[in-house]
């Protein structure tokens, strides 16, 4: 019979230079990985440098277009299609200014201080200082009336709205003040001439605070004793 080789118990050549071979092989096994992970974190980088742009971009060239819903001489409701410029019709123009006068000079211990952001938001010029000085004055500072009265509440309660002008109103309503429960009421009434323009909507968020598109630039109060 044909006797089998033996396999050898150790590796062809010296062994340092097996050894040798080992140690560069593993070396450029590393120096591989740690390059693969490097261009790794490169595209990485670029990816999400392209995908962070590409965000901006659709952010600051988003458009927000809204559809006019106008009413015509019958009474019937139109969608005029979509308006590049928005612009409410005049009987949104008189709601709006009479709602504005209403946040304006309300006073509850529930929602005064969303009136008083409302209002702040719907000023623009002039009306920013004008809000900020009637805001001021002790008998229109919510926070010192409700320390004074913790259950003060003034109504307001709109009388008319008249055009005096282009998106020019002419408002008149009462203020029906309560300082406790069970005591008489105080009234006063006064004149409202607010000044209004149309500043449109730049984000879905105005849209939904602000759907009519329109600020106030000016206003004035006096007592109405008629």
């Amino acid at each position: 019979m044909r006797k089998l080789k033996k396999a050898p118990d150790h590796v062809p050549g010296p062994a340092e230079e097996a050894a040798l071979r080992v140690y560069f092989e593993r070396g450029s096994k590393s120096a591989i990985e740690a390059s693969w992970w490097k261009i790794l974190g490169v595209v990485s980088m670029a990816v999400v440098a392209l995908q962070s742009a590409g965000l901006i971009y659709m952010i600051t060239t988003k458009e927000v277009h809204v559809i006019q819903v106008t009413k015509n001489d019958s009474g019937e409701l139109q969608a005029s299609g979509v308006a590049s410029k928005f612009t409410p019709d005049e009987d949104s123009q008189m709601a709006w200014a009479s709602s504005f006068a209403s946040d304006l000079t309300e006073i509850t211990p529930a929602i005064w201080q969303r009136n008083v952001e409302r209002v702040q938001r719907r000023a623009v010029g002039t009306s920013i200082d004008q809000v900020k000085s009637y805001l001021q004055k002790p008998e229109n500072n919510p926070p010192q009336q409700l320390a004074r009265y913790p259950t003060y509440v003034r109504e307001y309660v709109r009388r008319s709205v008249n055009k005096v002008a282009d998106m020019t109103y002419l408002i008149r309503y009462e203020l029906v003040s309560r300082s406790a429960p069970s005591v008489p009421p105080q009234t006063k009434s006064y004149a409202m001439t607010v000044t209004l323009a149309v500043i449109g909507h730049k984000t879905q968020d105005d849209v939904f605070r602000n759907p009519e598109g329109l600020a106030v630039t000016n206003f004035s109060i006096s007592e109405d004793f008629r």
